[in-house]
């Protein structure tokens, strides 16, 4: 079946496609869809794009992202990973530590590097998937079992409320197979109250005892978090008072950094033992696992400096991502942040401005739209004025990357490095590449200066 692409600009994305012999235009002229059978699109295409208006006069069959998802798993054994942070990370950890021995399909919202894909080629019969409720798609996925990894008012807009945002997640909840019980993460204050108020039956993840699964012993060391997983009463599928077996504790190694990061491992602990997997698997399989891109990842290291990405775009985020730093690097971090759309930042102004004042050293790129329009008072000027002195604006030029770059050196030496972060869903990723390529040009013009002395 020829597989065709239109967008609006190449990528690296676009390039493997094409390497893999994909035809893309790059025109959203409406060329592509025309020969199509089946036009799939993002909910994030507007209605008139050309593609979808030719599509649409054709009478071609039309699907979003999420119907496509449901589609997939209309006739396969399926986990659906839902939630306002962590589901990709999530994902392809479920993905990489279930693969050996529950393997199947993977598919996520960004690059996991154990898969080199956003795509991964198990078992036909089964799907692992990160859905997305921000539009309501994750609706349209037939989940067997199905796991909430967070949830906050980020999207709220799309459903008229806090009160319908529950029932569209509660719908998703209860779809899950009778046989499974959907996992939540207890530590965030908002599922705990959703599924209070909704008396759902759920498995719990957290750092608490009363949790279902739980972690303790949890320290941080170089790139690794070190945690024993522990079940509350044995627990064990359809029993809610457990067996008379207890199951010890299993000692885990995580190649990440940071609590939130734990407790997204803590929920493939909680799908393990309800398909069956020995926990001393998982641990084992998890030592392995190198990370999802844009999720605090690593894009360079000197002896005095690292930098890094993270597509974190809301409070909860950008909150985890400030703290996780701040504590590996003994608060010698330089915080660049890119606010991503006007009614994002509207509706968590004020949580925005709680998180963001975590960083000691901070800077605020342009607000990156998304394509909407302007919002009275809203803005980055308003909000580095609500955040304070600790915040400045940045407009990115060579320039203004050389002033952070100095600002970054300040205090370091060889044996205390400084962490360079930036964080967004915008263009933030393509601005710390373009630091570090100019971090890259410094470091090689110091050592040909070392080298001629």
């Amino acid at each position: 079946l020829p597989v065709t692409g239109s967008d609006s600009k190449r990528s690296a994305a676009t390039q493997r496609l094409e390497d893999l012999g994909l035809a893309i235009r790059y025109d959203h002229s409406g060329q592509t869809s025309a020969h199509a059978a089946i036009t799939i699109h993002s909910t994030a295409i507007p209605k008139d794009n050309p593609e979808l208006l030719l599509a649409r006069t054709h009478h071609k069959q039309i699907l979003s992202r999420g119907g496509l998802l449901g589609e997939l798993s209309r006739h396969r054994q399926t986990i659906a990973v839902c939630g306002s942070h962590g589901k990709s990370t999530t994902t392809a950890l479920l993905g990489h530590c279930l693969r050996e021995h529950w393997p199947a399909h993977v598919y996520l919202g960004a690059k996991a590097h154990n898969f080199g894909a956003s795509f991964h080629f198990g078992d036909s019969r089964r799907l692992i998937a990160e859905v997305d409720e921000s539009d309501g798609t994750f609706l349209e996925v037939h989940n067997d079992l199905s796991v909430l990894t967070g949830l906050s008012n980020d999207h709220e807009s799309h459903y008229g409320g806090r009160a319908q945002l529950y029932d569209a997640f509660e719908v998703f909840l209860r779809r899950s197979s009778i046989m499974t019980w959907p996992v939540v993460c207890a530590e965030d204050t908002e599922v705990a109250e959703f599924v209070r108020q909704r008396r759902l039956r759920c498995l719990t993840y957290g750092f608490a005892e009363t949790a279902d699964i739980w972690a303790s012993n949890l320290r941080f060391s170089g790139p690794n978090s070190h945690f024993e997983v522990h079940l509350r009463n044995n627990w064990t599928p359809g029993n809610d008072h457990g067996s008379r077996h207890p199951r010890p504790p299993v000692e885990v190694v995580l190649p990440m950094l940071g609590h939130h990061n734990v407790l997204n491992s803590l929920a493939i602990f909680a799908v393990a033992i309800q398909i069956g997997l020995p926990w001393e698997t998982v641990s084992q399989a998890m030592a392995s696992f190198t990370g999802v891109e844009r999720r605090l990842e690593r894009l360079y290291a000197n002896e005095r400096l690292e930098v890094f990405s993270d597509y974190a775009h809301n409070p909860q985020k950008i909150a985890a991502a400030i703290t996780t730093l701040n504590l590996a690097y003994e608060d010698r971090v330089v915080c660049v942040f890119e606010p991503h759309r006007y009614t994002r930042l509207e509706s968590m102004w004020s949580d925005f401005v709680t998180a963001l004042r975590r960083a000691h050293n901070l800077y605020v790129l342009p607000l990156y739209d998304a394509g909407e329009s302007p919002i009275e008072g809203v803005s980055r000027d308003a909000l580095v004025a609500a955040i304070g002195p600790s915040a400045l604006t940045l407009d990115p030029t060579k320039q203004s990357f050389s002033g952070i770059l100095d600002r970054a050196r300040q205090g370091t030496s060889a044996k205390h490095r400084t962490a360079v972060v930036f964080l967004g869903a915008g263009k933030s990723h393509d601005f710390a590449q373009q630091f570090v390529r100019q971090v890259k040009d410094n470091d090689a013009q110091n050592e040909a200066k070392d080298c001629s002395r």
